[in-house]
């Protein structure tokens, strides 16, 4: 709901564009998912979505990452 079911950004950024935030290797995407960013209003998904699922969310993002598709400007 945040990223928009494609990853193109509404309230949270666009995950298909080249700029990170908060770093877009596998380790960092997962750390961001397990963690959270509660002052940007992400949840931690740790104990919500079993390590699998995490494992394949964090692959899902990384698949879309540098696609580029029109969305919600660069942070």
């Amino acid at each position: 709901a945040c990223h928009s079911a494609g990853g193109e950004g509404l309230i949270g950024p666009n995950l298909t564009d080249g700029y990170w935030i908060h770093g877009g290797s596998l380790e960092e995407i997962y750390k961001v998912i397990v963690s959270g960013v509660l002052d940007k209003g992400m949840i931690a998904w740790k104990g919500v979505m079993s390590d699998d699922d995490i494992v394949s969310v964090v692959a899902y993002i990384r698949s879309i990452q540098d696609t580029n598709k029109p969305g919600k400007a660069p942070q």
